[in-house]
């Protein structure tokens, strides 16, 4: 019988990935395009079936069977949108603490045997406690990126451990940025969400400017038009750099193509200027920010941090950015294995 197999189950905004691991390798990962904005209440969820499909690819690929590993799931597969709602842990918090807080999931229909999810983080105030609104806007949640910041942080602590040796930050651009405050000794801190990535494809699907962007292709970004749509939002907000992009199209003053660009850097800037005030960063000199994600997005966000922020800006090699989330996911069920539970 192979040991020390491993399948982690991550499910997002639009995609649900499966990972196969043995030992610390990771062997084979498949994906399927739906995530839990495709769920649709009272009916069986699109994300069970993208489950089910990602993890019986994975077992006929390698002929494994359930017997023979071990299956975990995070992200958002631990929200009522996904297998089963799991409450949120309060940050901050440790990786045991996440781990002993995992709960099972049973459906013979998707795996013949109980999957073990984990819980995201909430970051604020106990809202139990106070009426006030504005105490309650320090209030925020993560599922997923708590796992990819735990597998950062065990790549890292083996690679790099200067890098971990102190406290860190974590910025991940995608559908949601994501910034997550990291201690010395591995405990998240809390998170800091917001919602630049949904609001970019909205402004160019659901508003005037539809007419004036492309929805497919790759955007031509220049230093010139992210710097000066940044400096734009900086100055006169994101709703006039916004709207310029129609202005740009009146004009001919760019294609769709610089359009579409212009547009993306405005929401970028100004998902900058917001991730830029936060305490663990503003006026922190020593601090180091990781930046995850995409190539694009890496650039064009490590490019503006720097701008606004004298922090130490780094950018992840892409081998991190893809196995985070495995190597993550896989530390939590070790420590759970380790607990005895």
């Amino acid at each position: 019988m192979r040991q020390n197999l491993w399948i982690a189950l991550d499910g997002g905004t639009t995609n649900t990935r499966a990972t196969l691991v043995q030992d610390d390798q990771i062997i084979d990962t498949v994906a399927e395009s739906v995530g839990v904005r495709d769920s649709v209440q009272n009916q069986r969820s699109p994300v069970l079936d993208a489950v089910a499909k990602c993890l019986k690819t994975l077992r006929e690929r390698h002929s494994i069977s359930a017997d023979q590993v071990e299956v975990v799931a995070s992200g958002m597969l631990g929200s009522d949108a996904g297998l089963m709602n799991v409450p949120h842990v309060s940050a901050p918090a440790s990786a045991n603490q996440v781990a002993d807080s995992a709960v099972e999931w049973f459906d013979e229909s998707v795996w013949p045997k109980p999957v073990r999810i984990f819980p995201g983080l909430r970051t604020g105030p106990d809202l139990n406690q106070s009426n006030l609104l504005e105490q309650s806007l320090a209030e925020d949640i993560m599922r997923g990126e708590e796992t990819q910041a735990w597998g950062l942080w065990q790549m890292l602590l083996k690679d790099r451990p200067e890098v971990v040796s102190q406290p860190w930050v974590l910025i991940w651009p995608g559908s949601h940025t994501k910034m997550i405050g990291m201690d010395a000794q591995g405990s998240i801190l809390g998170s800091y969400t917001t919602l630049a990535g949904e609001l970019f494809a909205a402004l160019k699907s659901a508003t005037l400017l539809r007419r004036s962007v492309t929805e497919s292709g790759e955007l031509e970004y220049s230093d010139e038009m992210v710097d000066l749509a940044a400096k734009t939002v900086w100055e006169q907000g994101l709703v006039r750099a916004a709207f310029w992009t129609r202005v740009a199209d009146v004009r001919g003053s760019l294609d769709a193509s610089q359009r579409s660009a212009w547009l993306s850097s405005a929401v970028i800037g100004a998902d900058v200027d917001a991730l830029s005030k936060h305490p663990w960063v503003a006026g922190n000199a020593g601090v180091r920010i990781m930046i995850g994600g995409d190539k694009v997005r890496q650039s064009l966000y490590s490019r503006l941090l720097r701008q606004r922020l004298n922090c130490q800006v780094e950018v992840l090699e892409s081998k991190y950015c893809e196995q985070a989330a495995a190597v993550g996911a896989v530390y939590l069920a070790k420590i759970r294995r380790q607990s005895g539970c």
